[in-house]
């Protein structure tokens, strides 16, 4: 099934409709290198100004408000609304508002997107390996399961973010793994040997084991497949420190 729709400065998802939802490549903007053309992120060393212009280009193309983060590596999950101000501190975002999109910025981490079947509700969640080993994908699983109640069937999306073969870590990101999602057997499943000490890391399949510890189906992940390191399309901290940020947002069933 083709899930997958470019339309001008984002790729829209098919996937889960009938939310609103996509993600940016790193075209379509006005910045200068490094950070061309289409940065999003405030924590780079592009001026502010051509960051509020994307930010514009992005929001007139969705034809919503985007409501950014301030993210920290942290598993902290909170509730957006119209009038959520940007820079709220916290690594995912809920909402019920369908004027609204929710939006994790990456370079490299795992953006990961969550809608109701209905649409009614929905999330945008920044899993770094912090975040993920703390759980945070099931905490927005959670709250969106406090909000519109238990019953809710979740969809999940795996944005653009670096894949096993271009992610070397220490053991200790294994072993922060292992204490905060458990399941020795399958966290193994998550890593490959290295160099030396050294593992190869498959965010995807730890955010695939934290969104099965909270009853989120396998066959209701998708996942664009899609490198950062790899792809020079999109940004990536690994491959060159001083980069911008794409971004990746959703938003309720108007």
């Amino acid at each position: 099934m083709n899930t997958l729709r470019t339309e001008g400065r984002f790729t829209r998802l098919s996937a889960l409709s009938p939310c609103l939802a996509g993600y940016t490549s790193r075209e379509g903007g006005v910045s200068p290198a490094p950070f061309d053309t289409l940065n999003l992120g405030s924590n780079t060393d592009d001026l502010p100004a051509n960051i509020l212009s994307n930010r514009q280009l992005l929001e007139m193309a969705v034809g919503r408000r985007l409501v950014y983060m301030k993210q920290v590596h942290g598993n902290t999950v909170l509730r957006a609304d119209k009038t959520t101000e940007d820079g709220i501190e916290c690594d995912g975002l809920v909402t019920c508002d369908s004027g609204i999109c929710v939006v994790v910025l990456t370079a490299d981490c795992l953006p990961l997107l969550l809608c109701a079947e209905d649409g009614r509700i929905c999330a945008a969640v920044h899993c770094g390996w912090r975040g993920t080993v703390c759980g945070i994908a099931a905490k927005a699983v959670g709250l969106m399961r406090d909000i519109a109640g238990n019953s809710i069937k979740i969809r999940a999306f795996i944005g653009p973010c670096i894949r096993q073969e271009s992610f070397e870590v220490g053991p200790e990101v294994k072993e922060a793994a292992l204490s905060g999602l458990g399941n020795e057997k399958s966290v193994a499943e998550c890593f490959s040997a290295g160099r030396g000490d050294r593992l190869m890391c498959s965010l995807p399949a730890l955010a695939r084991l934290s969104l099965e510890m909270a009853g989120v189906r396998g066959d209701m992940v998708s996942d664009c497949g899609i490198d950062t390191f790899n792809d020079p399309a999109c940004f990536s901290w690994r491959r060159s420190r001083n980069t911008g940020r794409q971004a990746s947002f959703i938003g309720p069933a108007g």
